[in-house]
């Protein structure tokens, strides 16, 4: 078949059966076989939505054929609607013709009714009940193309609404332009005024489609407009742990717990947190009641020996025992932050502490879940400081032993007491006399 055939044949498909999909086809193979046909990239601008590919079939029309007046009118209409602004609404004049385009629905006369929505959408283009009003009537009427100029108007002058935006993935997923809807659906996420739950239904498509890498970018910057939701963030950590991003996966589920361990997406967040190895935040880290709760638990155990030792009352302890108790307190305080807590805060910056270097970056994919490196950006008590710290409470905990633990520890060194003298009655009668 020849091009000319072809032109004619997608020309027909458009201006008589209202096909897009199927005038698009035909007009793609006509100008594949001659590309010269100035009447063909007219009418295929006409089928594309991308304003700008638009343009660009409107200007090869002029460059082949400079007097084809439709594509000059067309090429004008478009460049007005990119750069007219959005006239202020008259309420009266809208109302009047919502009003009169009901009254035509009514009546039946469809074209009088969307003549009317034209009015009102020439003075706000993406007005929230004559655009959803036309672009449905158009597409029962079949007349794809109409509607989805009203859209894109809407559009190339800066609308800000979602449902604009749902509205032209309806049209592109109608004409079955794949390209068309995944393009739209980018656009519809980096909108400022969408919610986290409208995006993150827009990024499922390039999930199930296995474009991950697009979704994450995606995800990305919806998060840097809503940094608090933690559908999102959830979502990223779900696709980045797919991805084998297990550390940044890890960070997103943590910030969602941290946002609030109460709701539904919180406590996902937490119970996929039990995955991973636990991870210290730096506020734990430089905690020094974590510190001080640690050496208590070193001082209760004191404490229980010299109630032992006490013969199980307390009253009985004595000063002796009770210090043995207080030096645990302090020699398990020095153990602990030399051991598990030398980045106390403000004790290791008083201390001369530096901030240890990032650990060296794992293999994503092969690192184990429990060994993911992690960061801190606190300051750490010197090595040789954390050796004389230990040793010092190590010898204040075996002093506070020997005090905690005097009785028992005599029993031990003399085993074997001198046994008792049983007093004879001569004894007893003598010690009476006396």
């Amino acid at each position: 078949m020849d091009a000319e055939t072809l032109l004619r044949q997608g020309i027909a498909a458009l201006r008589d059966e209202k096909d897009v999909a199927r005038g698009h086809d035909l007009l793609l193979q006509a100008l594949r076989q001659n590309p010269q046909l100035d009447e063909g990239w007219l009418w295929l601008s006409r089928t594309i939505g991308d304003p700008a590919k638009k343009r660009q079939c409107l200007e090869r029309a002029l460059a082949i054929n400079p007097g084809n007046a439709a594509a000059r009118a067309y090429l004008q209409k478009l460049t007005a609607a990119a750069v007219a602004p959005v006239l202020p609404a008259d309420d009266s004049r809208i109302e009047a013709w919502l009003s009169q385009a009901e009254a035509c629905v009514k009546a039946e006369d469809i074209p009088g009714a969307v003549q009317h929505w034209a009015k009102v959408l020439d003075v706000i283009p993406d007005h929230p009940v004559a655009l959803p009003a036309a672009v449905r009537q158009l597409t029962r009427l079949k007349y794809m193309d109409d509607a989805r100029q009203l859209v894109w108007t809407a559009m190339q002058r800066g609308t800000r609404d979602p449902a604009v935006y749902l509205t032209a993935i309806e049209i592109a997923k109608y004409q079955k332009d794949a390209d068309e809807v995944d393009r739209l659906r980018g656009e519809l996420v980096r909108l400022p005024d969408v919610d986290d739950k409208l995006a993150v239904e827009a990024i499922e498509h390039f999930i199930r489609a296995e474009k991950k890498a697009q979704a994450l970018e995606l995800l990305n910057q919806a998060i840097e407009r809503h940094p608090r939701s933690q559908l999102l963030l959830l979502k990223r950590a779900n696709l980045s742990q797919d991805m084998g991003r297990k550390l940044e996966a890890l960070d997103d589920f943590e910030r969602a717990a941290q946002l609030g361990a109460g709701t539904k997406m919180g406590k996902e967040a937490d119970s996929r947190l039990l995955a991973f190895a636990p991870r210290l935040t730096d506020r734990e880290r430089g905690s020094v009641l974590l510190a001080l709760r640690e050496a208590l638990g070193v001082g209760m155990l004191y404490l229980f020996m010299g109630w032992q030792d006490a013969g199980l009352n307390l009253v009985q302890m004595g000063a002796a025992r009770w210090g043995g108790v207080g030096l645990a307190l302090v020699g398990g305080y020095l153990l602990v932050t030399a051991t598990s807590s030398p980045q106390q805060q403000p004790i290791a910056r008083w201390m001369g502490g530096e901030v240890p270097p990032p650990p060296e970056p794992l293999d994503p994919l092969e690192a184990d879940e429990h060994e993911l490196p992690e960061e801190t950006r606190l300051p750490m008590i010197s090595p040789i400081f954390r050796v004389l710290i230990g040793v010092a409470g190590g010898l204040l905990l075996l002093m506070a032993f020997a005090l905690v633990f005097s009785m028992s520890l005599g029993l031990l060194r003399s085993p074997n007491p001198e046994p008792l003298h049983i007093l004879t009655w001569d004894e007893v009668v003598n010690a009476g006399g006396q």
